[in-house]
């Protein structure tokens, strides 16, 4: 059997880091970031890694998996609790990756959230803008079943 190419680009090493614990250059508090991130990338370039996959960066609880804001970067992740400064670290770190032909792909959990976040709790009080965010109903919708938390008969 002839394998066929997905598309003209070569393929590439794609190397994946969970950025908490890769390398930590910013606040020196043993949570890596994007400044270390960016501090090592000569060493994955020279490894022949093409392109990186970081696990959850946005805002969160539960190892960046249970989202709290989709808009807003880890305050550790950037070294600073304003938001500007860690969106610039971030910039920083892609702009530097791809310098080196390194490609960055974000592991975006768009189907978890968290119970805390803006979005979950306008929801929930049926907020106008938000009221279909969630689905929202006490049996579950045909050919759904509900949670395994939950009794599973029906």
């Amino acid at each position: 059997m002839k394998r066929v190419p997905l598309s003209d680009e070569p393929q590439r090493v794609l190397y994946q880091i969970y950025l908490e614990s890769f390398q930590d250059e910013a606040l020196g508090d043993g949570c890596g970031d994007f400044a270390g991130l960016k501090k090592r990338l000569d060493y994955l370039q020279k490894l022949g890694v093409g392109g990186i996959l970081l696990m959850p960066i946005t805002d969160s609880d539960g190892q960046g998996y249970i989202t709290q804001d989709f808009f807003a970067l880890r305050k550790d992740y950037g070294g600073s609790a304003d938001l500007k400064k860690r969106e610039e670290a971030f910039v920083s770190a892609v702009a530097a990756a791809h310098k080196r032909n390194i490609k960055v792909f974000i592991d975006l959990t768009l189907n978890h959230m968290s119970r805390d976040s803006k979005w979950f709790q306008q929801s929930a009080k049926r907020v106008a803008g938000y009221k279909d965010f969630f689905v929202w109903s006490k049996t579950p919708k045909r050919g759904w079943r509900l949670p395994w938390f939950q009794d599973s008969k029906a």
